[in-house]
């Protein structure tokens, strides 16, 4: 990825949560579990179906890496904050 951007998008536990995330709610790829996208091919391949199903194109790993590393970390901010919500909470 840091060779050749345009050609390799990277991997990282963000980009999975938000491709995990969209893959629940929109089911653009075919993958199963997180866990799949350990395989950097299936990795590839999805990423490949995120920017067609969403019809971003234009825009190149680099950037949709960007935006999958800044979408990922504010959801699992935000599940971090649930969970903490929930032990706060008395039964």
């Amino acid at each position: 990825s840091w060779h050749n951007p345009a050609a390799y998008p990277i991997y990282d536990g963000n980009v999975r949560e938000c491709l995990w995330s969209y893959q629940k709610h929109d089911s653009f790829a075919e993958f199963q579990s997180k866990d799949d996208l350990y395989y950097y091919q299936k990795l590839f391949d999805s990423v490949v179906a995120f920017r067609n199903h969403y019809e971003l194109n234009s825009l190149t790993f680099k950037k949709l890496d960007k935006f999958m590393y800044l979408s990922g970390r504010k959801i699992l901010e935000a599940r971090k904050d649930e969970k903490r919500q929930e032990r706060g909470r008395t039964p």
